[in-house]
């Protein structure tokens, strides 16, 4: 048979040089592009940029469309340049604290993580200490929001503020696990002050709902933060 010449790509599908090859090990985030047999993928902006580095979900692949468009064929390489670029526009400026498991965060905290700025959302708060909801995942996507990438660090401050209407003045006992809680009672939980809730008394009492953490919210009240020690009060009168 006659040789056949080499099948033709449509010239208005040429996406330029290449870039690098995909690779499963690179953690991908919006924007990014990669070479998959010849073609250039982009990784889709949020909340689909969550699956781009989940496995079975690779650019080329069924359930790749999910995070990856096509956007054409390629030849050769892209130009070199001294490092990846970002995106001006989505610079975030400088790197909040890192995202720390199992810490504390409430509606509107900010962190850093793979490079990237992400926001808790104040209505989905409670998920934001969750494990399960850690920051770029994909079940995070309705819980954290990525606001950009960073660089280098946040001015530094000579201490971290608090709003001045969130002050409840001097802080009272440390919270115990082994104290027995009444309704009304105050304790004091990293710097910040709760209360017992009106009928939660017996949550109170029980150590599995510590002030702060995710159970807890469903029997201590935060008041506001704290600073010293309450003013003293005469021994227990019997």
């Amino acid at each position: 048979m006659s040789p056949t010449p080499a099948p033709t790509r449509d010239a208005a599908d040429f996406a330029g040089g290449c870039p690098e090859p995909f690779s499963s090990a690179v953690e991908y985030g919006a924007g990014d592009k990669v070479e998959v047999e010849g073609y250039v993928y982009e990784c889709k902006g949020q909340p689909y940029s969550s699956f781009c580095s989940v496995p079975h979900h690779e650019p080329g692949t069924p359930g790749g469309k999910l995070g990856w468009q096509n956007l054409g064929w390629c030849e050769g390489s892209m130009v070199p340049t001294a490092s990846p670029t970002r995106p001006p526009a989505d610079f975030a400026g400088g790197c909040p604290d890192d995202y720390v498991e199992g810490a504390k965060y409430r509606g509107g905290d900010k962190i850093t993580l793979d490079g990237k700025v992400y926001q808790c959302q104040t209505e989905n708060a409670p998920f934001c200490n969750m494990n399960a909801f850690r920051p770029g995942s994909n079940a995070a996507s309705a819980t954290w929001i990525e606001l950009g990438w960073c660089d280098g660090s946040m001015g530094p401050t000579m201490s971290p503020t608090r709003p001045l209407d969130d002050f409840v003045g001097g802080c009272p006992d440390e919270y115990s696990k082994e104290t027995k809680y009444e309704e009304g009672d105050k304790v004091t939980k990293d710097g910040k002050v709760y209360q017992c809730e009106a009928g939660k008394a017996p949550f109170c009492k029980a150590a599995a709902f510590t002030p702060g953490t995710f159970a807890g919210d469903a029997a201590w009240v935060e008041l506001g933060w704290c600073d010293g020690s309450g003013s003293p009060t005469a021994s227990p009168t019997f």
